[in-house]
Parts: structure tokens; sequence; C-alpha cells
């Protein structure tokens, strides 16, 4: 997925919420299960809400010169 070029859906699996954000899906897996990650089960699928990622990313910055 190209973040860049295409419109991103607000409701994201975790492969393509993992390409979002530049992490592996496995990432974005164990912040839902560790609960930092809100999500959502529709049928068999479970997504995540693009919103909710960009905060949790929002959260994670650190601050430039601080510990990492």
């Amino acid at each position: 997925m190209k973040v860049e070029t295409e419109i991103i859906p607000e409701f994201l699996s975790f492969e393509a919420a993992g390409e979002y954000v530049c992490a592996s899906k496995w990432s974005v897996r164990r912040w839902v299960k560790v609960g930092l990650l809100p999500a959502s089960r529709v049928g068999q699928l479970v997504r995540v809400k693009r919103s909710d990622l960009d905060e949790l990313m929002a959260s994670r910055r650190t601050i430039a010169g601080g510990p990492a």
C-alpha cells in the first residue's frame, strides 16, 4: 500500500495498519492485545481505526534530545 498516493480507509487490517505506520502486523496485533490500540471485530475480521492508530503514534513520539 502506497500511503502517499492512495486514499486510506478509516478501518485498517493489521497488515495495512502496520504498513501505514511502518511497523509489522505483529506489532499492531501486540498493541491491540496489550490494550494500547482499540480494535473492532466485524464477523471474523478485526480492524483498527486509523484515527486511533494516529493517536497512538502521536503519544509514542519522543522529544528530540530526550531519552529514546
